[in-house]
C-alpha cells in the first residue's frame, strides 16, 4: 500500500488474507491478477490434461466392459484387465492433480461421476458410451434397477442440502417465503418424483386401484411415465415418444401448454423454484456454491442459452413426431391395402 506522509509517499507491504472488491458485478479481472490477488472462483490447472485423462478413463471403462468386439475369451479377459488398469491410473492421476489445486481436474472427476450415474440409468441397451449393453445390469442393487437408485441419490441430495438451505435462508432469517419455498421443493421431490413413480403407480397397477387401466399392458408397463405428472415437456423429453399411452399424451399437452403457461402468467417462474425437481436441485444442492457463479452482463448473456435449448428441443420434438408418424403410416399401409383387397 502507498502512504502519504508530509507530502512524500512511502510504499509499505501489508500481509492480507482476504480482499473485498466492492465495485459492482463486473470485476476487473486482469487488474486484480496483475497485482497478485487470487480470486475465489479462479480456475487454475491444466484444462487439456484434465479432458484427456477423463476421456482415457472412459476408454478404459470401455475395455473393462468387454465391448471390444469378438475376441477369444483369454484375450478378452486380458484386455478387460488392461481397461481396469487404464481407468485406475487415469482417475488416480485426476485425483492427485485435483488435490494439488487443479480445479479442471475436479471438474473432470465430477463429470465422470455424474456421466456414469446418469448415463446408465436408462438401460435396455440405451446406456451412454462406454456402458452400452452392460452398465445398467452391472449396477442393479438389491433387485432394484439402477434407474431407481439414481432417483434415490437425486432425492437424497435435494433433501440433505435442501434442509441446509432451508435453515440458512428460512429459519435463521425467519423468512416465511423461503421456508415455504424449500418445503415445497422437498415435498414435490419426495411425492411426485420418488414415491408416486417408484411405488404408488406400480401398486396401483398391481392391486388394480385404477380399474380397467390396470389390465392395459401399454399403460401398466409405463410406470416411468408417471414422472411426467409434474415434469413438463421438454424437461420430461419423452412425453410424446416411445409409444406413450393416450392418457400420457393428453396430460402432457395440458400440463406443458395450458397449466404451466397459466401459472407463469399469474405467478412468474415459480414453477422452477417451487415445484420442478430440475430447478430444485439447483436451489438446494447448488445453493452452497451459488456465490461462485458468474455475475454481470456476461452471465446475462449465458441465460440466452435456455431459450436456445428450448428452441432446439422443439425442433427435435417436431422431427421425431414426423418420423414416428411416417413409421406408423408405413406400418399401416400394407394392412390397409390387405383389408381393401379382401373387401
Amino acid at each position: 500500500m502507498i502512504i502519504n506522509r508530509n507530502g512524500s509517499t512511502e510504499k509499505k507491504e501489508v500481509t492480507t488474507n482476504h480482499v473485498f472488491v466492492l465495485i459492482g458485478a463486473e470485476l476487473p479481472y486482469k487488474f486484480l491478477k496483475s497485482v497478485g490477488i487470487k480470486l475465489e472462483n479462479d480456475w487454475e490447472g491444466n484444462f487439456l490434461r484434465s479432458i484427456l485423462l477423463a476421456f482415457t478413463s472412459l476408454i478404459g471403462v470401455w475395455f473393462a466392459g468387454g465391448q471390444t468386439g469378438i475376441l477369444p475369451d483369454s484375450l478378452q479377459s486380458l484386455i478387460a484387465w488392461m481397461g481396469v488398469v487404464i481407468t485406475f491410473i487415469s482417475v488416480g492421476s485426476l485425483v492427485v492433480f485435483a488435490i494439488k489445486g487443479d480445479r479442471w481436474a475436479w471438474l473432470s472427476i465430477s463429470f465422470l461421476i455424474w456421466y456414469t450415474i446418469y448415463g446408465i440409468k436408462i438401460g435396455d441397451g440405451r446406456e451412454f458410451w462406454p456402458f452400452n449393453n452392460w452398465g445398467y445390469e452391472a449396477l442393479k442393487i438389491a433387485g432394484r434397477p439402477w434407474s431407481f437408485w439414481y432417483t434415490v441419490i437425486y432425492t437424497s441430495l435435494m433433501t440433505i442440502f435442501g434442509i441446509e438451505a432451508l435453515k440458512r435462508w428460512g429459519l435463521d432469517k425467519q423468512d416465511r417465503f423461503q421456508i415455504w419455498r424449500y418445503v415445497s421443493l422437498i415435498s414435490f421431490q419426495w411425492v411426485f418424483f420418488f414415491v408416486i413413480p417408484e411405488f404408488l403407480f406400480q401398486w396401483a397397477v398391481k392391486y388394480q386401484w385404477i380399474g380397467e387401466l390396470a389390465h392395459d399392458p401399454e399403460f401398466a408397463e409405463q410406470a416411468w411415465r408417471s414422472y411426467g405428472i409434474v415434469y413438463a415437456w421438454p424437461l420430461f423429453f419423452y412425453t410424446f415418444f416411445y409409444n406413450p399411452h393416450t392418457i400420457w399424451v393428453i396430460w402432457g399437452v395440458i400440463l406443458s401448454f395450458i397449466i404451466i403457461p397459466i401459472l407463469v402468467l399469474f405467478h412468474g417462474k415459480r414453477y422452477c423454484s417451487w415445484i420442478c425437481g430440475c430447478g430444485g436441485l439447483a436451489e438446494t444442492f447448488g445453493d452452497r456454491w451459488r456465490h461462485l457463479a458468474p455475475k454481470g452482463k456476461e452471465a446475462i448473456k449465458w441465460e440466452v442459452m435456455g431459450t436456445v435449448v428450448l428452441l432446439f428441443a422443439f425442433i427435435i420434438t417436431v422431427l421425431m413426431l414426423i418420423k414416428d408418424a411416417w413409421v406408423s403410416r408405413s406400418t399401416l399401409r400394407p394392412i390397409l391395402s390387405q383389408l381393401m383387397y379382401s373387401s
